[in-house]
């Protein structure tokens, strides 16, 4: 089961990518007059897809939530994904997927995402990953 729901969020997420594209020309003259019902299917999409067992589709999703988050605030609310992609930094061992992560973070710019990452930010292990983290949170700052 597990796996056939992992093959499904990674075909939905294959089939999104290829209907939409993602050049920023693409975008400006194709997402800016959707409606809420397709923003809505957006962020559930993409959220879900942050929990796949497939590191690609999660990898995927989170760029697509950096370019969305960062292009169409007003539009999109990945929110929910930031718990997701929080859980994700805490857990990964891999540094790429990590530095992503905080990047989604960055973008998405939640709240109680950003504080749970100040409060574990300094115990950081890797040199690179505590000063990208430090650089998200100094973005934030109030």
């Amino acid at each position: 089961m597990q796996i056939s729901n992992t093959i499904r969020r990674g075909l939905g997420l294959a089939l999104f990518l290829a209907v939409v594209g993602t050049s920023t020309a693409f975008a400006q003259s194709t997402y800016a007059d959707k409606d809420t019902q397709w923003w809505s299917g957006l962020e559930t999409q993409l959220t879900e897809s942050t929990t796949s067992d497939v590191a690609q589709v999660r990898q995927e999703a989170m760029q697509h939530i950096i370019f969305f988050a960062e292009n169409y605030a007003d539009k999109a609310d990945f929110s929910d994904a930031a718990y997701e992609i929080m859980a994700r930094f805490e857990t990964s061992t891999n540094v790429e997927e990590r530095l992503l992560a905080l990047a989604a973070l960055n973008a998405i710019g939640d709240a109680v995402a950003l504080d749970r990452l100040a409060r574990i930010a300094g115990a950081e292990q890797s040199p690179r990953v505590r000063a990208v983290a430090a650089k998200v949170l100094q973005n934030h700052a109030s």
